[in-house]
């Protein structure tokens, strides 16, 4: 039996309501990694000191995808009630949470009803552990981490809430527990065990909002998870044999730091080397006695004191800034940075440093496509499993109304429409597409109103139908 099935069988018990001792080794292999992830994006990360201090790549990185991703994105569920949740709860605000998804490796959607009217949570990681997924991806067994302080600020408590989704048998258990925790703790997987040591379980009552809250429900036929997983379009290469979800700039970890030591080298650069007037104090000892020593603005002069018999003087001190030479190596750090979160060189670095050619930028170009329509198929993905989601806690116990979900993408800013309209002139040339296909391309219209345009379509309107009254139909 492997350490991760062991588990799954320590947690199966613990929620049978049997020792509590077993959730201290609830954990996930991307915990510590996770912690790194979320400090990162806070502008936190574990390079920081005095001298290097962050830029934060991977924030503007985050933020530079989920922009790229839901640009102009206008899409919708089939069903109105579900719809008018998804529009109201989801895609309004929706970027803000999806630069905190890519930068934080992840994000579980989790819709819940509360006096019949569905709410949605945002889950990100360090507030659930995933337990058990399939092989397809479909998380089978998570556990989120809910921490509220009592109403009378001195308590603090921790409500857990496992979801066992057993596909063979088409059901579906909600478990809950809470248990008392230490207000000033921090609450994250991480460390959820050893804050809540040998805890007993305690009523639901501890905190108002969770008094309704069942302590098992079982639900029927119910055929996929009850929650949607957003995933990073980034495998996994941490724990290979995982399908948990990494952070859009895990890969990246090495070069930011590099990109952030060297910023911090090139501000010494300039402050070791910046321009001084050293000037013996024997030369201005009236002022020096009168204590006004003229620094200007930026300390310009420094005090010396040279050896007895030397002449007084004035000597500049400005050695030369080899800045280029830097600039170089931080931008080959920008192009490495770029590489590993999926972007194009340009994007950070200088575009002009190296000569390429147009098969080049388009393969350049061609890269930050793929990143961008891989992460929209995850977050379709993702939204298909949100609207049976959301049905079945608007139907249940009926069975709910299978719900289309619409995408709507905006991938003009990489596409190449000139040269794709060309391509298809050439295509009508050889007979290998109708005409109207080009020109409902080539004018974004409808097929009825590309063949309007076409020449002589009036005739062949009219031929038609002539044909239509002599063979005894109706015009």
């Amino acid at each position: 039996m492997s350490a991760f099935t062991r588990t799954i069988n320590r947690i199966r018990t613990f929620f049978r309501g049997e020792t509590m001792p077993v959730f201290s080794e609830l954990k996930s292999s991307l915990a510590p990694h996770q912690q790194k992830w979320k400090s990162t994006y806070e502008g936190h990360p574990p390079w920081e000191s005095n001298i290097v201090r962050p830029t934060n790549m991977g924030t503007i990185a985050a933020s530079e995808i989920a922009r790229l991703v839901m640009l102009e994105y206008d899409g919708e569920f089939s069903e109105e009630l579900e719809n008018e949740i998804f529009q109201r709860q989801v895609v309004r605000g929706f970027l803000d949470r999806y630069e905190k998804t890519l930068a934080l490796g992840g994000c579980v959607m989790k819709p819940y009803t509360v006096n019949g009217i569905v709410h949605i949570d945002f889950a990100y990681p360090t507030t659930y552990i995933i337990s058990d997924m399939d092989t397809d991806g479909t998380i089978l067994d998570i556990t989120f981490l809910d921490y509220q302080i009592a109403p009378n600020g001195e308590e603090a408590f921790i409500r857990l809430e496992r979801h066992l989704f057993e596909r063979a048998e088409t059901r579906y258990i909600i478990t809950n527990r809470v248990y008392r925790s230490d207000k000033n703790a921090k609450i994250d997987v991480a460390n959820i065990g050893a804050i809540l040591g040998g805890a007993e379980t305690l009523d639901f009552s501890v905190i108002p909002e969770w008094a309704e809250k069942a302590r098992e429900f079982e639900m029927q036929n119910i055929i996929a998870p009850l929650h949607a997983y957003i995933k990073p379009a980034v495998a996994n290469h941490i724990d290979s044999a995982s399908s948990e979800a990494v952070s859009i700039f895990a890969r990246a970890m090495e070069v930011m730091q590099r990109i952030d030591e060297h910023i911090a080298g090139l501000v010494r650069e300039f402050a070791v080397k910046e321009a001084r007037i050293h000037v013996d104090e024997r030369a201005i000892q009236p002022e020096l006695e009168a204590g006004t020593l003229p620094h200007l603005k930026y300390d310009l002069y420094k005090g010396l004191r040279t050896a007895v018999g030397e002449s007084s003087f004035f000597s500049i001190f400005s050695p030369e800034i080899y800045s280029q030479q830097h600039l170089d190596v931080l931008d080959e750090y920008f192009r490495q940075f770029e590489d590993a979160v999926g972007l194009a060189h340009g994007t950070w670095s200088k575009p002009e440093r190296v000569q390429r050619t147009a098969a080049e930028v388009t393969a350049q170009k061609h890269k930050t496509a793929v990143t961008v329509t891989s992460n929209q198929q995850n977050l379709q993905d993702a939204f298909e499993q949100l609207a049976y989601a959301i049905s079945v806690w608007t139907h249940y116990p009926a069975i709910p109304p299978e719900i289309e979900v619409t995408p709507s993408w905006d991938d003009s800013q990489w596409r190449d429409y000139d040269a794709e309209v060309k391509s298809m002139q050439e295509d009508v040339a050889r007979g290998l597409i109708r005409p109207e296909i080009y020109l409902m391309k080539r004018y974004r219209v409808t097929e009825e109103e590309a063949l309007k345009m076409m020449p002589g379509s009036e005739d062949l309107a009219r031929e038609a139908n002539e044909l239509i009254i002599q063979q005894g139909g109706v015009r």
